[in-house]
């Protein structure tokens, strides 16, 4: 989900900049694709091990996220 000011969030759950993957005012849609939050919360999604633990983790622990 891309916010009003450029903001790329994992989904509409998600509203925090603090859990932003990044700004597609600042980067490109292929840098931001493939920089580690975002290739880490794909891993976490498909249940792959990951390097870093994303707002995607979270929810999934919660229950949230079923995957």
């Amino acid at each position: 989900m891309i916010n009003w000011d450029g903001n790329i969030l994992p989904c509409c759950a998600v509203y925090s900049e603090k859990h932003a993957f990044g700004n597609i005012l600042e980067n490109s849609f292929a840098e931001i694709w493939n920089n580690e939050m975002y290739v880490s919360a794909r891993k976490e999604i498909l249940g792959r091990k990951n390097t870093k633990h994303t707002i995607c983790h979270t929810c999934k622990r919660s229950g949230y996220l079923h995957g």
